[in-house]
């Protein structure tokens, strides 16, 4: 099985790709955050028995992936609080007129195969079911998922209003929502008729992914303290393994939700290597053990929502380690630099994730 899964050419599909539940349904998670707590965040413990959803449930984790994916919340299932963002109190909350269409219409962009197969037929008709499956597994989803896949992605069409039906026929016309930033288009629903698809010289096997480079190359993100020489071993990991890795733009901030310049990053990967190391500031020489920056905890919970626990954490073993994250995929270090031991460990969670699956092994 393992032998097979590793010709897939690209079986790994996170949340920030292709979410797991609907726009609409992915909405409960912020309506529960102004109806119940004020706009505030809350723990998703709080959060899940406001709309009565066990916590422990896959369906929970895939809702909160979702609602992450989709730029409505930040902060995942196993995440210390949820919060809205103003994406979503757009939403939620709108001030002026039209606000919520737009947001709505932004939140069903931001997954990235969501906006590619609406941007590759805008202003032409919407394939059939086939044809439509065969572009969605060129876009990178499982071929056992893709009809799942389609289901979502023509129901938040025509949530938001990307798809319409003219004359009986379902079109896509992304270029008429200002969301896009372009002029309604002048062209008649006649004319639009006539600029179908070719759909005979489709071919029905998969596609090459729009870019290519998505389906033959996994970005990883990479989070990092102030351990250069810790970040340049994991990158060369990474590159020897045949990722593209993404280290993530230092940004000096006291704001507890993810800031948006990394968010974006990591909505472009497929998997996470999350650095936590003891950063020492001078007055601290002597001290041997450290607690777990906040922001970086806040890192790890929206990794693991969005890569669908694809997620490796590089750990000094100074620092200690909260309890829930006790059970987590760990490579853990001493010194400032991994040792052999480590470096092989972590090459070998990186095979596993090439293959499409979890990291398993000794935590």
């Amino acid at each position: 099985m393992t032998g097979e899964t590793g010709t897939k050419k690209f079986s790994i599909l996170s949340q920030t790709d292709f979410p797991r539940v609907t726009l609409k349904e992915s909405l409960v998670i912020a309506k529960a955050l102004v109806d119940n707590f004020a706009a505030k965040s809350a723990t998703p413990l709080d959060i899940a028995g406001a709309i009565n959803r066990s916590p422990t449930s896959s369906d929970w984790r895939y809702l909160t992936g979702a609602s992450v994916a989709y730029g409505l919340t930040t902060g995942g299932y196993n995440a210390k609080e949820v919060g809205l963002t103003d994406l979503g109190r757009k939403i939620i909350m709108p001030t002026e007129e039209n606000q919520d269409k737009q947001a709505l219409i932004k939140a069903a962009l931001n997954p990235r195969i969501l906006k590619s197969f609406y941007e590759k037929y805008d202003r032409n008709k919407f394939p059939r079911e086939d044809i439509a499956i065969n572009v969605l597994v060129g876009m990178g989803v499982p071929s056992e998922r893709a009809k799942e896949a389609l289901g979502i992605l023509k129901e938040n069409g025509n949530f938001v209003g990307i798809l319409a039906n003219i004359t009986g026929n379902l079109f896509v016309q992304l270029s008429k929502t200002d969301a896009v930033g372009t002029q309604q288009p002048t062209t008649a629903p006649e004319t639009l008729l006539e600029q179908e698809p070719q759909e005979q010289e489709e071919s029905t096997t998969p596609i090459v992914s729009e870019p290519p480079a998505a389906s033959q190359t996994l970005k990883v993100f990479i989070s990092h303290g102030k351990n250069s020489k810790i970040l340049d071993q994991i990158k060369t990991s990474l590159e020897l393994g045949g990722f593209e890795p993404v280290v993530a733009e230092e940004e000096e901030t006291t704001a507890i939700p993810v800031p948006k310049k990394i968010l974006d990053q990591m909505r472009e990967c497929q998997a996470a290597v999350i650095s936590v190391s003891a950063d020492k500031s001078p007055e601290e020489e002597t001290k041997t053990s450290f607690e777990i920056n906040q922001n970086v905890l806040i890192e790890i919970g929206t990794a693991f929502v969005l890569y669908d626990e694809r997620v490796i954490l590089v750990w000094d073993k100074r620092v200690k380690i909260p309890s829930n994250l006790q059970g987590l995929y760990r490579c853990e270090y001493e010194g400032d630099e991994l040792s052999w031991e480590a470096g092989m460990k972590l090459q070998k969670a990186l095979v596993s994730i090439k293959k499409g699956e979890k990291p398993v092994g000794e935590k």
